[in-house]
């Protein structure tokens, strides 16, 4: 999925139901980040690097020195919610993913926060 104007993309939902069986083979919902130990990736333009200083994989240092939490993401209008919102419970299931990671993360990701929670 590529976020906002960046070149890389920062990861890749896979989504698969087999239909023979009505899903009871297979039926799962993921999103794989683009990541990789040790490598600091620039997803805005496309540089990558060996991280400097222990720093993980795809994050930006003062990011990655920020405390994490999960969210709530909307893939349809790009804003993100506290687990315990209001507003997630009107969320359809198609549109909802859950994230763990910083608050700058999910802003570069190109997320907007939500109103009513202000995660």
């Amino acid at each position: 999925m590529f976020y906002g104007s960046n070149l890389v993309a920062s990861g890749v939902q896979m989504e698969a139901w087999s239909v023979e069986d009505n899903g009871q083979g297979i039926c799962f919902n993921i999103y794989a980040y683009n990541v990789q130990p040790g490598i600091y990736i620039d997803y805005a333009t496309g540089d990558s690097h060996v991280a400097d200083n222990g720093q993980a994989a795809g994050t930006h240092t003062k990011a990655a020195n920020k405390e994490q939490h999960e969210y709530i993401l909307n893939t349809k209008n790009m804003k993100f919610h506290s687990p315990d919102c209001s507003s997630v419970s009107k969320m359809s299931d198609k549109n909802k993913q859950t994230f763990t990671g910083t608050r700058e993360q999910v802003i570069e990701m190109g997320y907007e926060a939500c109103g009513v929670c202000k995660p």
